[in-house]
């Protein structure tokens, strides 16, 4: 497990080599479900089953360990947790190894003598391209304080059911069809939004008239999306975007444009990249800027692709933009949009050709594509 674990209570290790243990399973402690589970992280639980005020001192927590004969041996690592709600606990553990199987147990600590130990359970964080995890669980430096995780794939909207999601893949884009919405039953999926106000129900609406994007900015990240509770995810800023591709340490070897899988785009890569072997990515742009020129830079194959993907690999596909109901520059350029204003009348994005990527400001009617971002 790596050394970086963080909770969402405070929790720590416990050293405990010469507090007595009792090798059973008691009935004073409870061992929970494990939930949330991702490429790296997990919610443990467990209860209590004993009047605490009857006690001096209660300790209570989770064992973990890769190896069963750990736990068995009561010998893996162990955290404390600090909150009791009524008899139960939970705990969030981030920073585990992907695609890894894990033991755990609940424990309590009575007096500072005795250990009492739940029955052991287990689970299996995701591995990275599992369709089941919603972002890319490698880490994007956005200031030189704030680190995030990519969403899988860009936002999509489905206007008839009111449902948010993102692409099953990063290549996928829904480009010219996104012409086909006109109003809210329409029965498909959009992913080009304009900027999200309330007038215009996340940029959903194909409203023309600049007026309705004159209010305030609303977070995408707001919503429900697939599986995920609102505010798990949000827009990046103006200054992010433009430090996670300028300005971050070695950023101008952390992107270039490709034609990923028959689809043009740009790709970013984490801050602790290692390019997988029998694979060959080149930084930076084409001289020229045409739909051909991506692939003429460089061309990926899925399978070359899914390692990168693999190792941390974010794609942005060059999705073009809608005006009302009409779609242009598919496949010849991408537009994301920032959280950020320029002017009254402006937003900022981050725009990309072949030749070349820079923040620009453009008018807030015009739809463009959304990816968003979950803070490590």
């Amino acid at each position: 497990m790596k050394s970086f674990i963080n909770f969402t209570i405070c929790v720590f290790a416990i050293l405990f080599a010469s507090c007595k243990l009792d090798n059973s399973t008691s009935s004073k402690v409870e061992t929970g479900v494990a939930t949330e589970i991702t490429t790296e992280s997990v919610r443990l639980r467990g209860a209590v089953n004993v009047d605490i005020a009857k006690y001096d001192d209660v300790k209570f927590g989770i064992m973990l360990a890769q190896d069963y004969n750990l736990l068995r041996d009561y010998a893996g690592e162990m955290f404390e947790a600090k909150i009791l709600m009524s008899k139960d606990f939970d705990m969030l553990l981030e920073g585990l190894a992907p695609d890894t199987k894990y033991y755990y147990c609940a424990w309590v600590f009575l007096n500072g003598k005795q250990y009492e130990f739940g029955s052991i359970l287990d689970f299996q964080t995701l591995a990275y391209n599992d369709t089941n995890s919603n972002y890319i669980p490698k880490a994007f430096s956005v200031s030189s304080s704030q680190q995030v995780y990519f969403s899988k794939g860009n936002l999509q909207y489905h206007p008839s059911r009111g449902e948010w999601r993102f692409a099953e893949r990063q290549t996928d884009y829904i480009g010219t069809a996104n012409n086909r919405y006109t109003s809210g039953t329409y029965d498909g999926w959009i992913d080009l939004f304009g900027w999200s106000t309330p007038a215009t129900d996340f940029g959903v609406t194909a409203a023309t008239e600049e007026s309705d994007y004159y209010t305030s900015f609303i977070d995408w990240g707001s919503n429900t999306i697939g599986n995920d509770a609102p505010n798990t995810w949000r827009t990046l800023t103006y200054n992010e975007w433009g430090y996670l591709v300028f300005e971050r340490p070695n950023a101008s070897s952390l992107h270039g444009v490709a034609r990923v899988n028959g689809v043009n785009g740009l790709i970013l890569l984490p801050n602790d990249w290692s390019c997988p072997s029998d694979v060959t990515f080149k930084s930076g742009f084409h001289i020229d800027y045409s739909i051909e020129a991506y692939g003429q830079y460089q061309t990926i194959a899925q399978e070359q692709w899914l390692k990168m993907e693999n190792a941390g690999a974010v794609f942005l596909p060059a999705a073009g933009y809608r005006t009302g109901s009409n779609v242009y520059s598919v496949q010849y350029s991408g537009y994301y949009w920032s959280a950020i204003v320029s002017t009254s009348l402006h937003a900022y994005c981050l725009d990309f050709n072949s030749d070349k990527t820079d923040m620009r400001s453009y008018v807030r009617d015009i739809g463009r594509s959304v990816r968003l971002v979950r803070d490590l």
